[in-house]
């Protein structure tokens, strides 16, 4: 990884863990999958901020 892509994932991941980004945007952001961001988040100890709202959306989404 060149220092870059390493600010780029270390900026990404703070703004998701002040809430101000989604983990989709940080993972774009950072130029790094979806999974590869949970994986980001695990090894960087920031708790996965699935809110209720999100929660509801995703069900009433998925009851279409």
């Amino acid at each position: 990884m060149d220092k870059l892509s390493g600010y780029r994932i270390k900026k990404a991941f703070e703004s998701y863990a002040k809430c101000e980004i989604s983990l989709q945007k940080a993972a774009k952001t950072a130029g790094i999958t979806y999974r590869d961001a949970l994986d980001e988040l695990k090894r960087r100890r920031i708790p996965f901020g699935y809110k209720n709202e999100d929660l509801n959306k995703d069900i009433n989404w998925a009851m279409r």
